[in-house]
């Protein structure tokens, strides 16, 4: 089910994930040459610069920013190296487990992404599965060997005429631990747009995700205004006998995995009152500061209802 009505939204679509790593090096090469992203920028940091907003007390960072096309790009990859990073966010990385889970890349030929990303050490966490959306959809999951998750999806046939990934990020995957919580606040808190929603229980999603049979799937997607890339995707599993793990809680620079999910806005005062009036925990009150790519704005950190840790900057952006 889909909802075509269009409303203003306070925040730009996702603008980057942050993801620290213990090895910048290793890890760029899935996104440069598995994804095909391109570095655009290299700089080091400290706590001096980013402490107060990032919450770290002590350390050097190497953070790189990977695009599409350009430094306009919404659905980027910042990838931070923290040589200290050594614990993984995610305990074998189970579905269930709530906070930030994967992103998704669409690609123009799934056979070929699936083989790319193969030889580069990425291994498949199911086999690829294809279902009908009004047409036909590939889609397979990926686990890198630092233990983050990549989905690959082919919507329609393949096209050999074109590379075979040609966007950035689409889609940015939330596991969530109350999907009516987590829609109320990207809907009310943001104002996101609700693209579509479904409820599933069995296959294929249970292959692809590493889920029971019996485990039922709530399913959501929410834009910023008409822009179709760095999308936010929530998902809603119904677990028995099985507690989950809010991963959000070790989302820092200290265990490699996603940290956050970065929004732009143009009044973040205005972002900061509707958070707190839509039950999200405001970590970082909005202060000016140095971070790489993003010098001298004005920028908090809020934990939404749903756990995730997000970083909102103040700054022009188009929703076009």
């Amino acid at each position: 089910m889909s909802n075509n009505n269009q409303s203003e939204s306070l925040i730009s679509p996702v603008k980057t994930v942050v993801m620290t790593v213990q090895n910048l090096n290793e890890t760029r090469l899935f996104f440069e040459k598995g994804i095909g992203l391109k570095c655009i920028a290299e700089k080091e940091t400290n706590v001096e610069e980013i402490g107060r907003i990032w919450g770290v007390e002590k350390g050097n960072f190497r953070v790189a920013r990977f695009v599409r096309t350009d430094e306009k790009d919404f659905g980027c990859v910042d990838l931070v190296e923290n040589n200290q990073a050594e614990k993984s966010i995610r305990n074998g990385n189970r579905p269930f487990d709530y906070g930030i889970f994967t992103l998704n890349f669409r690609t123009n030929n799934l056979e070929k992404a699936i083989t790319i990303l193969t030889e580069l050490g990425a291994k498949t966490v199911s086999k690829p599965m294809t279902y009908n959306v009004g047409k036909p959809l590939h889609e397979v999951m990926f686990e890198l060997p630092s233990g983050e998750r990549l989905t690959i999806l082919q919507l329609g046939e393949a096209n050999e005429d074109l590379p075979v990934f040609s966007e950035p990020v689409a889609t940015f995957g939330l596991i969530s631990p109350s999907m009516k919580n987590s829609l109320r606040f990207y809907q009310d808190a943001f104002g996101m747009n609700l693209a579509m929603t479904f409820q599933h229980t069995g296959s294929p999603f249970n292959e692809l995700l590493g889920i029971s049979d019996e485990m039922s799937m709530g399913f959501a997607a929410l834009n910023s205004g008409n822009n179709w890339m760095g999308k936010v995707e929530l998902l809603e599993l119904k677990i028995t006998n099985q507690t989950p793990e809010n991963t959000s809680e070790k989302a820092d620079f200290f265990h490699r995995g996603y940290s956050f999910l970065t929004f732009l806005t143009k009044d973040i005062e205005q972002v900061k009152e509707s958070c707190l009036e839509n039950g999200a925990e405001i970590i970082v009150e909005p202060i000016e500061f140095n971070r790489p790519f993003h010098e001298n704005k004005r920028a908090m950190v809020v934990r939404s209802p749903g756990g995730e840790y997000l970083e909102i900057i103040e700054g022009i952006f188009s929703n076009n």
